[in-house]
């Protein structure tokens, strides 16, 4: 077969297309073999069966485009005139837990120099964009912000971070069974610091 021709020639050369693998027989193309097909889809329908005299071509590539950040498997893929960043994405399988749909993306414009733009990679007509040789994607990670949530502090048998719902209060905080105080807490006086989001500042309330 193709691959195996390939691997007894010790592989595809790193500036080689493994995208478009010419199989020549009696001067005509009796086949294309894409090893992206057989490597990331288990697709071996392009991989077919040598006669004696064939040509195995391989064609040097065209296009070569990276993608990095949130992806898992980021690197750099070989394009096709038709394949698009969605192609792109489902190559490097997809954003990962923390991946979120913004991409940076990098392009070449002949003349220009380097043109940057952000992406929102849920909408479809930018998934349809075709790609260019030596564009850059690099998918943003989600921030590690936390919101909705107390903290508590102190004398209690478990402190750290709790879940803010409307209408908590500090007794329903301190009542939880997780949160129970310590024998020495001191019942009589305790502080809760509060920051205003609007300009950060902190206030502090005394509680009994």
């Amino acid at each position: 077969t193709v691959s195996q021709a390939l691997f007894k020639a010790g592989g595809i050369s790193p500036i080689g297309s493994l995208r478009n693998t010419r199989v020549i027989r009696g001067g005509e193309v009796v086949g294309i073999f894409d090893a992206y097909k057989l490597l990331l889809e288990g697709d071996p329908s392009g991989d077919i069966r040598l006669q004696d005299s064939d040509i195995v071509h391989v064609p040097v590539m065209k296009r070569l485009v990276e993608i990095d950040g949130e992806v898992r498997r980021p690197m750099r893929y070989e394009v096709s005139h038709i394949d698009t960043i969605n192609d792109l994405l489902a190559m490097a399988g997809g954003l990962t837990a923390k991946g979120v749909p913004i991409g940076e993306f990098i392009r070449i414009d002949s003349g220009r120099g380097l043109s940057y733009s952000t992406l929102n990679l849920s909408k479809a007509d930018v998934l349809n964009s075709e790609l260019k040789d030596g564009d850059i994607l690099r998918v943003r990670a989600a921030s590690d912000e936390i919101s909705d949530y107390v903290q508590i502090r102190g004398a209690v048998f478990y402190p750290g971070l709790h879940e803010f719902k409307s209408g908590l209060t500090v007794s329903d905080l301190v009542a939880d069974s997780g949160n129970a105080l310590l024998p020495q807490a001191d019942r009589d006086f305790a502080l809760l610091v509060r920051t205003n989001p609007a300009d950060l500042s902190i206030s502090l309330l005394r509680v009994d």
